[in-house]
């Protein structure tokens, strides 16, 4: 029995170190942390940006991963807001490796327009010495609402009320 409960806690803690990785991209993302995003991910890694149906547009390996998150970070930069959140992830582990899925929203203001987008983050992880990191993660957008056009009249209306980054 020892044996099989070993197994389980270890099974456990893949699962939850896997989720905090996730939570740890989105909030690296969200308070324009490079260093925070880039930890998550291995080297060699791969980053898939899919637009609903449209093409793929692939960053392979690590250099082109951080050239990618690089240029996100100067764009979001001049956002006022950036909030992700995560829902439902399933995540299937094998040994060293796992793959796992999970459905984001999240909320921006860029261009003083505030956006509500969302989709699925799909990955493929590995266990290494500083424990699971993102070997390929396909992000692709499912949808992308405008939901004000002009953030700045919106707030001095009083009709939209954003924090201070």
């Amino acid at each position: 029995m020892e044996a099989q409960e070993a197994k389980l806690i270890r099974e456990l803690a893949d699962r939850e170190a896997i989720r905090d990785l996730m939570y740890r991209y989105g909030r690296g993302v969200d308070s324009v942390n490079l260093e925070m995003v880039l930890s998550t991910f291995d080297d060699p890694s791969s980053l898939i940006i899919q637009s609903g149906s449209g093409p793929q547009q692939r960053h392979e390996g690590r250099k082109a991963v951080e050239a990618f998150y690089q240029a996100r970070a100067i764009y979001n930069q001049t956002n006022r807001l950036i909030r992700h959140r995560y829902k439902n992830p399933l995540i299937e582990l094998s040994g060293d490796t796992a793959t796992a899925s999970v459905y984001w929203d999240e909320i921006r203001e860029e261009q003083n327009t505030l956006i509500q987008a969302g989709g699925t983050y799909f990955d493929k992880l590995r266990r290494t010495g500083d424990g699971w990191k993102f070997t390929q993660r396909l992000i692709r957008l499912a949808y992308r609402v405008k939901l004000v056009r002009n953030t700045d009249e919106a707030v001095a209306a009083g009709d939209v009320e954003l924090a201070p980054r």
